[in-house]
């Protein structure tokens, strides 16, 4: 008797990669498409785009660093390396805050 959890799990993972082939050529043609059709971007619209998403990547880690401080809170920082967290999620938020401030053109070596 053929063991049907394994065929089960054969057959989900065929159709997630299938589902992913159909995604990405579906995304492949449609980024063709817009080539020809869209203008060419420019420098103000890049930094722009630069400065939303070190919008939202301190948006998140001001996030991860909120749920960090009252989890540890909540463990009394019973263990020392629950410190860690807390000091790379600020990292994170200062690196994309100076990203979002930085006015100067192309990238910086400090962050």
């Amino acid at each position: 008797m053929a063991n049907t959890g394994t065929s089960t799990g054969f057959g989900f993972l065929a159709l997630a990669a299938l589902g992913a082939v159909v995604v990405l050529g579906n995304a492949q043609r449609r980024d063709l498409s817009r080539r020809s059709l869209s203008p060419p971007t420019t420098a103000p619209s890049r930094q722009q785009a630069a400065r939303q998403l070190n919008r939202a990547s301190a948006l998140s880690a001001d996030a991860a660093l909120a749920d960090s401080a009252v989890e540890h809170y909540r463990g009394s920082f019973h263990n020392r390396v629950m410190y860690l967290p807390l000091g790379i999620a600020s990292q994170a938020v200062f690196a994309s805050l100076h990203g979002t401030v930085d006015r100067a053109q192309g990238p910086d070596s400090r962050r």
